[in-house]
């Protein structure tokens, strides 16, 4: 996948941020945005890499696409695929720890824009408002929506467990 066709993916949903509730996506939607997220990650702040070929290690082919901007835990795809699977990270004490989100970046965009479509959401919420989705018949159609357009259901599913959670809090 070029530059070209990543940030037209990236911008497919128009939105730069999706939210759900209290979680959500931040989209590096240009090549600005896209080359200051490998930051921390692929590189330092002075450009030297900071991936290598050992399992744990960031790899040369993971590029950072999305922050969620709950936790700043990153999305990551695998220009190593073709289909760019996406995939979430977080350090670990020495190792990089993978989940998968998706198996394709057109997925991971699929499932953001059920989730814009379902919320409508232009920031996070912090306390449940009368467009919340609260019908528990709802949030399991949109988990399996989710599931369907990823084919990743653990994500997905602690996903969905994580909005559940917040609204009983609530």
């Amino acid at each position: 996948m070029n530059h070209e066709e990543l940030l037209a993916l990236l911008n497919q949903t128009g939105q730069k941020n999706i939210f759900f509730g209290p979680q959500g996506f931040e989209l590096l939607i240009n090549e600005d945005e896209v080359a200051r997220g490998q930051i921390g990650y692929g590189l330092d702040a002075q450009g030297q890499s900071l991936s290598g070929e050992s399992e744990g290690d960031w790899q040369y082919s993971w590029l950072v696409i999305a922050k969620d901007t709950e936790l700043g835990d990153v999305y990551f795809i695998d220009l190593n695929d073709d289909d760019c699977p996406v995939f979430t990270a977080f350090k670990g004490e020495d190792t990089w720890e993978i989940e998968q989100v998706a198996t394709s970046l057109a997925e991971f965009i699929a499932c953001l824009q059920v989730l814009f479509d379902h919320g409508q959401q232009r920031s996070a919420m912090f306390v449940v408002e009368s467009s919340t989705i609260v019908d528990p018949i709802l949030i399991k159609k949109l988990q399996a929506s989710l599931i369907e357009a990823s084919q990743c259901p653990a994500f997905w599913t602690q996903f969905i467990n994580g909005y559940t959670a917040w609204l009983s809090d609530e």
